[in-house]
């Protein structure tokens, strides 16, 4: 570890390129790396589990959950955001997509799809759900006396 702390370089290790070296060498190099990055993270573990390479694959996983938990966070799309649009390569796709609708939401996709059938190209303000929306915002603002 300490030669390796100094040099961190094939040639100075070993006295040949990286491209001559044998696959245990290769392998110690890799490992070496790999631990100097585990040291490096920024939720890095205690020296004890970076000595228990049992304790270390456990750190894999608790960090791969965790960034698990944060792609899956940051994929939810933001409650305000009215619309979200996600592009679909296939009929699967569309259908997964189409599942993580609300209740809500699916409710205002068959509507748009009655209105669109009934009276051909619309702009968005006339379309049912819009203008249901719009309907209950005046009521609530007029309920308070903001006019």
């Amino acid at each position: 570890r300490m030669i390796w702390g100094v040099s961190k370089d094939a040639k100075s290790i070993f006295g040949v390129s990286s491209n001559q070296l044998n696959d245990n060498q290769l392998g110690l190099l890799y490992w070496s790396k790999l631990y100097d990055n585990i040291g490096e993270s920024m939720d890095a573990p205690s020296n004890a589990v970076m000595k228990d390479p049992l304790a270390v694959d456990g750190w894999f996983i608790k960090q791969a959950k965790k960034r698990e938990a944060e792609d899956k966070k940051n994929a939810l799309p933001n409650q305000n955001a009215g619309e979200v649009f996600v592009m679909a390569s296939s009929q699967k796709e569309i259908k997964e997509i189409n599942s993580l609708n609300s209740a809500e939401g699916k409710q205002v996709l068959k509507s748009r799809a009655r209105d669109l059938a009934n009276k051909g190209e619309l702009d968005e303000r006339q379309f049912s759900h819009v203008k249901q929306d719009i309907g209950i915002k005046k009521n609530e603002l007029s309920f308070r006396g903001n006019r």
